[in-house]
């Protein structure tokens, strides 16, 4: 009784600390800016995006009275909304809002794909986890394949389908001809 106990209790500890993950990320388009403010974004370039953040920032920053009310940042509560469609500008200003942010993201993500395709463009996390992005593609295979024939240097020899055959009945008459005439 106590073995089989002692065995239960080792595989659940050992089971435990093998098993890990596969986590399918959602989409995201909302993000957090170097201020701590919420933007959203849902496009590809993430890296305009930051630019425009980091200069959002700077010029929030530079004079606490200064409160500078353009196309690049906005003075009120709203939030940023970027898009790939005009980057490093605030798209807020012009209406955009947070679920024009979520359709841009969602329109980015893969309709059809097999989980297993999207596996090796995912990467493990520190717990050992296997993360995979939401838009990720998969990644293209190469498959090579040997040929299942092997040319031959003999001679091909081609047998048309419809080659000319000498009739049966043009046979016997012509055998019949010849015996009536001797006759």
């Amino acid at each position: 009784m106590r073995t089989c106990l002692l065995t239960l209790v080792v595989l659940t500890l050992i089971q435990s600390m093998s098993s890990a993950a596969i986590i399918y990320e959602p989409v995201q388009y909302q993000h957090r800016g170097p201020d701590g403010r919420y933007y959203y974004f849902g496009g590809r370039h993430q890296a305009a995006v930051d630019a425009a953040e980091i200069r959002a920032y700077t010029f929030r920053n530079v004079n606490p009275s200064d409160r500078p009310d353009n196309f690049i940042t906005r003075s009120d509560h709203l939030p940023a909304v970027y898009s790939d469609l005009a980057p490093y500008m605030n798209l807020s200003v012009y209406g955009f809002t947070a679920v024009d942010a979520a359709n841009e993201a969602n329109a980015s993500v893969p309709r059809y794909f097999r989980k297993a395709d999207l596996l090796p463009a995912g990467h493990p996390d520190h717990h050992g986890d296997w993360i995979v992005p939401a838009n990720a593609r998969p990644l293209p295979t190469v498959h090579v394949v040997a040929p299942t024939t092997q040319p031959t240097p003999h001679a091909i020899i081609i047998i048309p389908k419809n080659a000319p055959q000498k009739q049966p009945s043009d046979v016997k008459s012509a055998s019949a001809g010849q015996s009536s005439d001797k006759a």
